[in-house]
């Protein structure tokens, strides 16, 4: 054989390479250090499901490399699943930035993912994620853990500020979609300030895995909003069931007289507004 030649990749070659691009997806083999910048944060729904059911998700996590890898493919129809598993699938498609909707009804109702243009997969897989939970020390009960597990306020709604003044209905809602990928369902309010609170429904989510879902969709309603100039913040609070903002405290100009002074929005117990405003 003469220097330089070039031997073409066989079937051999081609499945050995599928193998390694599934092991780097699942954790097994490193990554470079230029990857791990889309490592996730799992729900703790997700760390828990692949604690108690590692084949199942294990398996799941394959089929999705699979497919983000397969650039032939743009369509992946997974077998039929009770409502518990295809929960967990929406959840676990978000990650790789994939499309997901159920589709058919009863016994044959299933999950079909879509590929978007910055679907990827994640630089640390759910597998590996709940391994490192499960064999991480025990935390200090006092210590202080990111910042979606130290809310102290009920959280609803997405709070879209510095909207663009051209900005219609029809247009906010398009981007909104692509944003939630039909995750949760969600009414739209311009307020008389400017600002538009978009009120999201928990649905048969629990409260802590419908909260954690709302922060890690902040990012996506960032990119689909943000990034294109149509608002200029999306943050995330807490929208009474008459469209009136509780939390986080905004500032309002009470006029008195010839003086304006500025007031805020109290609230004694943050909590109540779980049992009282939304009723």
């Amino acid at each position: 054989m003469s220097v330089g030649t070039v031997i073409a990749c066989d079937e051999m070659c081609e499945a050995k390479k599928r193998v390694q691009g599934m092991a780097i997806g699942l954790g097994l083999q490193d990554r470079s250090a230029a990857d791990v910048t889309n490592a996730p944060e799992y729900e703790d729904e997700l760390i828990e499901a692949a604690s108690g059911r590692p084949e199942w998700i294990q398996t799941l996590e394959v089929s999705l490399v699979e497919f983000i890898r397969d650039n032939s493919r743009k369509l992946l129809t997974l077998p039929p699943m009770p409502p518990t598993e295809r929960h967990l699938v929406h959840m676990l498609s978000a990650h790789y930035r994939l499309l997901s909707q159920a589709i058919d009804p009863g016994s044959k109702r299933c999950i079909q993912l879509y590929k978007k243009p910055n679907s990827r997969v994640p630089s640390v897989s759910l597998t590996t994620a709940s391994r490192r939970t499960s064999s991480a020390p025990p935390a200090d009960a006092n210590a202080q853990v990111g910042p979606r597990r130290k809310t102290k306020h009920p959280i609803n709604a997405f709070i879209l500020s510095g909207a663009r003044h051209d900005l219609v209905h029809e247009e906010l809602q398009s981007h909104l979609d692509a944003a939630l990928a039909n995750q949760l369902h969600y009414r739209a309010e311009w307020t008389n300030d400017g600002d538009i609170y978009v009120v999201c429904q928990m649905g048969e989510l629990p409260v802590d895995g419908f909260e954690s879902r709302l922060w890690r969709l902040r990012s996506a309603v960032r990119e689909q909003l943000v990034l294109t100039g149509l608002v200029a913040d999306v943050a995330v609070g807490w929208v009474n069931r008459d469209m009136k903002l509780v939390w986080p405290k905004k500032a309002v100009v009470v006029q008195q007289g010839d003086e304006k002074k500025q007031d805020s929005v109290q609230l004694t117990n943050v909590f109540a507004a779980l049992s009282t405003d939304m009723a």
